[in-house]
């Protein structure tokens, strides 16, 4: 009996030895069964707190680029556009059948034609926000370009004068190599807009704006159907005086001259600066006289900014009624200039500017920089105008 109760005795200990393991056990399976249900809740928990980060940041860029597209001038474009409800014709594009930029040139045109003192920076800034939504294919490649310099045209040939039998001769040579003369808002066009140009596009610069440029180079010019831009000098506009003394000068050209030769279709107009392309020995009492458009000997930045900026806007007066035409280009008087006029310069509505560096030029589209600083031919008497007309 004795024996028995003691194996009972040791049969129950093994039984609870056995249950508390097995309760353990079972204590142990639930706690790792709840902290995977925790973990896998803290990651849901996780993934949708990322969830709704992802959807906040998406809705806020939303809200970013909808507001920079409310803001963006094209919509003051379409602002333009309403407040001018006549078509505007283009004329003068070397490819008329072009109809996909109709509405861009329009568009365009409504802002040039508004151009007028005060809003001058305003209205070229809506035109350089136009091309900046619109991607070129094959932006990158350069279109070759051609830019010749000349100042006169007349019998006594010299440096600046060439006679009409040379300049004839350059005009028949153009023809002969297969060029084609475009004006400045072709060339803009083309940079802005991806408007084709032709195979060999070239332009024909005159510099100073003399009379001779109207009375022997327009009928040339006219006889060819061939195209010119002239840079005009503000103070010396149909004058025949050096400014306000009794000093000859050459004759310029004038606003009956300039009238017509614009309504030709052929010509357009730049600037040579107001009056910064003045004549040092006619100003002998003027210790600086402003010969070019960089800084004088002694001139603080703010004060050389302040008279390059009034230069521009005493050149819009003075030709304002030729605004509509579109006054887009600026040839440095001497080729001299620096960094800081070239950046006024375009806050001034001049989206074109030349030196006077020989060479090609290679024109990009969609890349406004590749129209500053553009190289030119000089062309005299004696030029061998194969070597520049290949």
């Amino acid at each position: 009996m004795g024996k028995n109760k003691k194996r009972n005795k040791s049969k129950t200990k093994n039984k609870t030895r056995f249950d508390n393991k097995k309760q353990k056990n079972q204590i142990k399976e639930n706690n790792k069964k709840t902290n995977i249900a925790k973990n896998q809740s803290k990651k849901k928990h996780n993934y949708f707190i990322i969830f709704l980060l992802v959807l906040f940041l998406s809705f806020m860029l939303f809200l970013i680029i909808n507001s920079a597209i409310n803001n963006s001038s094209t919509n003051n474009i379409k602002s333009d556009i309403s407040k001018n409800t006549s078509k505007v014709k283009e004329e003068n594009l070397h490819n008329k059948d072009k109809t996909s930029f109709n509405l861009d040139i329009y568009k365009l045109h409504t802002i040039l034609i508004s151009i007028i003192e005060d809003n001058i920076v305003a209205s070229s800034n809506k035109f350089i926000s136009i091309y900046k939504d619109r991607a070129f294919k094959n932006a990158d490649i350069a279109k070759k370009l051609k830019v010749i310099i000349l100042h006169s045209v007349g019998d006594d040939a010299n440096y600046t004068v060439i006679s009409p039998e040379k300049f004839e001769n350059l005009l028949k040579k153009i023809q002969e190599k297969n060029y084609t003369t475009i004006s400045q808002k072709q060339l803009l066009y083309y940079v802005y807009f991806g408007i084709e140009l032709p195979e060999k596009p070239l332009i024909l610069t005159f510099d100073d704006g003399y009379y001779n440029n109207y009375e022997i180079a327009f009928k040339l010019l006219k006889k060819y159907k061939q195209k010119a831009s002239i840079f005009l000098i503000g103070a010396s506009n149909g004058k025949d005086k050096y400014k306000d003394t009794d000093i000859e000068i050459n004759r310029h050209i004038g606003y009956k001259e300039i009238n017509e030769m614009l309504e030709s279709g052929l010509i357009d107009i730049g600037s040579h600066s107001y009056n910064m392309h003045s004549v040092a020995k006619y100003e002998p009492d003027n210790e600086y006289v402003r010969e070019t458009s960089v800084m004088l000997p002694n001139e603080n930045f703010i004060d050389y900014e302040k008279a390059l900026i009034d230069d521009c806007k005493k050149f819009r007066k003075e030709f304002a009624e030729y605004e509509k035409y579109g006054i887009y280009a600026f040839s440095y008087p001497l080729g001299e200039h620096n960094d800081l006029a070239e950046y006024l310069f375009y806050k001034q509505g001049f989206l074109i500017t030349y030196s006077i560096y020989s060479g090609d030029n290679y024109i990009y589209k969609n890349k406004p920089d590749s129209l500053f600083l553009l190289n030119r031919y000089v062309v005299e008497e004696n030029t061998d105008l194969d070597s520049i007309l290949e």
